[in-house]
C-alpha cells in the first residue's frame, strides 16, 4: 500500500497549497485553511489510504466520521439514562500535536512511512497556520477522529465502564442511570488534558433529565422522553415553510429538504423513540411543500437528500446475506477452515501465518484475534470497495439480492 511519501510525490507537479481566511461561523471567528485543487486532490487520496487503517475497536464510541453512524445515533445512545455529563474540547483541531499524531499513525501502520516522513507530511499538507490540524482541510476530521480514538476513547472506556460514552468529533457525552460524581467528572477531564487538549468549560455541563431537557449533537431529549431537533432547527424550518411556493427559489427548496432530514431519521427509528408532535407536524408540512416545489422543477438535477435507510430493512438484509458469502466473494482464493459453526482464514488486514480471522454467520460478524479487525457485511464492503455506507448497501443489494424480492429497492427513498 502507498506510503505518505508516495502520495506526496504523486502530486508534486500540482503544487498543493492552501490560503488562510477568517470567517465568522455561528458567531465565532474561525481561521480556515482553504485548499487549492492540488491540495484537495491530495487529501482525497490521503483519505482513501487512511480508510484502510482499522479503527473498529473505537467505532462503538465515535460517531463523527465514516458514514455508518450519525448525530441522531449519537444522541439516542443516551435516551434511557437520567444523568448526563457533556464535555466540549476547545480549539480541537489546532490542539492536535503533529508529533503525537505521527506516532499514533506509525504505530498502527508502519507502511505509511518512517516516523520522520509521516511527521513532515502532516506538517506540510495537514497543518493549520498555528500548528495542529488545519480547519477546512478535507482529511482533518478523519485524522482528528482517529487520533482521539487512540488517545482518549480507550482510556475513558477502561476508566469508567459503568458509563455510556459516545464522542461526536470534539463533543464527548457520558450518561448513566446513577449520578455522575464530581470525582468521575474530574478524572474524565484529566484524561482529555493528558491527551493534549483543553476543556471548554463554558460549553461543558451536567444534566438531570428529570429537571430539564438536554440537547446532544443537535437532538433535544425532553423531560418526558420525547425527541426532536433543536428549537432553532425547527424555527428555521418553520420560517422556510412560511415562504409561499410561488416565491420560493431552488435554494429554498434544497434548504427545506435538508432541514427535514433529521426529523425523518428520528421517525425511522420508531417505535423505539417518541418524536415530539410539533416535529411530526412540521415534517408533514415540509413533505407537502417538497412535492409542490418538485413539480415546479426547483430541484433540477440535484434531488432532495434521501432519508437514511430503515433500520429494520438493514437488519433483514444483514440476516439475508451471510458474512461468509460476502467474504468469499472478495477473497475467492483463500483457504477456509471450519471450527464448529465458525470459519477461519488468514486475515486480509494484516500478514500472518496462522489463520486468526473468524467469521460467524450466526452472530453476523467477523473478527480477527490478531489485529482486532471487527465488523459486519456493511463494514467489510466499505473497506474492500473504499466506499461510504450508502454505496455499500447498494453493492450488497445488487450482488446478493434483497430479502424480499417483491419490494423494490427504490421504495427505500422518501423522495
Amino acid at each position: 500500500m502507498e506510503s505518505f511519501g508516495q502520495i506526496a510525490a504523486a502530486f508534486h507537479e500540482e503544487s498543493p497549497t492552501c490560503h488562510v481566511c477568517v470567517r465568522t461561523i455561528k458567531g465565532k471567528r474561525r481561521v480556515l485553511s482553504i485548499p487549492n485543487d492540488g491540495m484537495r486532490h491530495l487529501h482525497q487520496q490521503l483519505l482513501v489510504r487512511l480508510r484502510k487503517l482499522d479503527g473498529s475497536e473505537f467505532k462503538r464510541t465515535s460517531y463523527g466520521v465514516g458514514g455508518t453512524y450519525s448525530a441522531v445515533d449519537n444522541a439516542l445512545r443516551h435516551l434511557k439514562h437520567r444523568y448526563l455529563y457533556q464535555l466540549d474540547i476547545s480549539n480541537a483541531y489546532a490542539a492536535v500535536s503533529e508529533d503525537r499524531l505521527a506516532r499514533v499513525l506509525y504505530a498502527r501502520d508502519p507502511s505509511l512511512g518512517t516516523l520522520p516522513e509521516i511527521f513532515m507530511f502532516l506538517v506540510e499538507y495537514c497543518s493549520g497556520i498555528g500548528g495542529g490540524l488545519g480547519t477546512g482541510l478535507p482529511a482533518s476530521p478523519f485524522l482528528f477522529d482517529y487520533y482521539c480514538g487512540r488517545v482518549i476513547d480507550p482510556v475513558l472506556l477502561e476508566l469508567h465502564p459503568e458509563l455510556t460514552y459516545t464522542r461526536y468529533l470534539d463533543d464527548l457525552t457520558f450518561s448513566s442511570p446513577q449520578p455522575i460524581t464530581r470525582a468521575m467528572r474530574k478524572s474524565i477531564r484529566e484524561v482529555v488534558v493528558r491527551a493534549g487538549f483543553n476543556v471548554n468549560h463554558s460549553k461543558s455541563r451536567r444534566t438531570d433529565r428529570q429537571e430539564r431537557s438536554v440537547t446532544i449533537t443537535g437532538v433535544t431529549i425532553t423531560r418526558r422522553g420525547e425527541v426532536r431537533p433543536t428549537t432553532p432547527h425547527l424555527d428555521r424550518l418553520f420560517a422556510l415553510l412560511a415562504i409561499r411556493p410561488e416565491d420560493a427559489s431552488s435554494t429554498h427548496a434544497h434548504m427545506i429538504a435538508g432541514s427535514v432530514g433529521m426529523i425523518e431519521e428520528l421517525l425511522r427509528v420508531r417505535p423505539h423513540v417518541r418524536v415530539s408532535p410539533d416535529a411530526v407536524m412540521l415534517r408533514h408540512r415540509a413533505k407537502q411543500r417538497i412535492r409542490q416545489l418538485a413539480k415546479r422543477g426547483l430541484f433540477g438535477e440535484r434531488p432532495p437528500r434521501p432519508a437514511p435507510f430503515d433500520p429494520l430493512y438493514l437488519q433483514s438484509l444483514q440476516a439475508h446475506i451471510p458474512v461468509s458469502e460476502v467474504v468469499q466473494h472478495y477473497l475467492p482464493d483463500t483457504v477456509y477452515r471450519e471450527v464448529g459453526t465458525e470459519l477461519y482464514l488468514l486475515c486480509p488486514y494484516h500478514n500472518e501465518k496462522t489463520p486468526s480471522f473468524s467469521i460467524c454467520d450466526e452472530k453476523q460478524f467477523y473478527h480477527c484475534f490478531g489485529c482486532g479487525a471487527h465488523g459486519d457485511i456493511y463494514r467489510f464492503v466499505q473497506e474492500r470497495e473504499e466506499c461510504d455506507f450508502r454505496q455499500a448497501v447498494h453493492i450488497l443489494v445488487n450482488r446478493f439480492g434483497e430479502p424480499r424480492k417483491e419490494k423494490r429497492y427504490d421504495d427505500l427513498w422518501l423522495f
